[in-house]
């Protein structure tokens, strides 16, 4: 099963929350969302999160969204990973060919 989004709602002495880049004060983070970024091998490569200064709570549909999200962003590190692989095929193979 793939791991799912989490949500957080913030208060001013969450220890989530407090202290992070965006940290507490005025306006102040009332709504932290978050799906793992998982590559196809299981790797864990980062997070997606969505922030909001007003609490909230998500739609089952909006975590499914956020959750492809984070699906897609894996997808996109994976091929530009694939992508610079073929870059350097390429560039070694033409070296190969000079020789």
């Amino acid at each position: 099963m793939a791991p799912q989004p989490i949500e957080t709602y913030a208060t001013p002495d969450n220890v989530i929350i407090a202290g992070r880049v965006l940290g507490p004060g005025e306006p102040g983070i009332r709504f932290l969302a978050s799906a793992p970024v998982v590559s196809s091998e299981g790797q864990n490569l980062g997070a997606l999160f969505v922030i909001d200064y007003a609490p909230r709570t998500l739609t089952a549909e909006q975590r499914a969204h956020l959750a492809r999200v984070a699906r897609l962003a894996a997808a996109k590190m994976a091929l530009g990973r694939r992508s610079v692989a073929l870059e350097q095929r390429a560039r070694s193979e033409e070296r190969f060919r000079t020789l």
